[in-house]
């Protein structure tokens, strides 16, 4: 099968949301929760760049995409892999590998000087496809999920806990 790979704008976010959906549907956490609007926001907060992220297409229709984000970390201009997703039937054919093969030059254009991102350490497909890429591992995480409504806490006597949600730009001033 031919693909096609081309950079993408926001008007593409329809398909990158139907194809979000299709390739994390047996995904380790559930994204089901995940709405269009939710994943355009949250791509925006983590600077969504559409000019340097990519999209895979199989007969005309969107079979995976890369989302990359742009901004300094620790000083330096930096890329952020938001988000991969490649639909079940078209995984294992070195489609993450040539995607980041035509980001990487296009990221460096603009200036940036390191790729970073995060995967799931269960997700044995993803970190060789990451590796196949050249990305290596620096840390890795444990991962949790916390239920504010039946979260228990130790220590009650202490100042109550507040869980809100904040804008990006407040976030500073941390």
């Amino acid at each position: 099968m031919k693909y096609d790979y081309r950079f993408l704008t926001e008007g593409d976010f329809p398909d990158i949301y139907r194809t979000f959906l299709e390739a994390f549907s047996d995904y380790a956490i559930d994204a089901s929760y995940m709405t269009e609007r939710k994943m355009l926001k949250r791509a925006k907060k983590n600077g969504v760049d559409f000019a340097s992220s990519i999209g895979l297409y199989a007969d005309g229709v969107m079979a995976g995409f890369t989302l990359v984000g742009l901004d300094e970390w620790l000083g330096i201009p930096s890329a952020f892999d938001i988000v991969t997703g490649i639909v079940k039937p078209h995984r294992g054919k070195g489609i993450a590998s040539e995607m980041f093969n035509r980001v990487v030059p296009k990221v460096r254009e603009k200036g940036v000087r390191k790729f970073l991102l995060e995967v799931l350490q269960v997700n044995d497909a993803a970190i060789k496809a990451y590796r196949k890429a050249g990305f290596e591992i620096v840390r890795a995480y444990d991962c949790y999920d916390l239920k504010p409504e039946t979260a228990m806490f130790a220590d009650k006597s202490g100042p109550p806990v507040e869980i809100e949600a904040v804008e990006r730009d407040e976030l500073a001033a941390c």
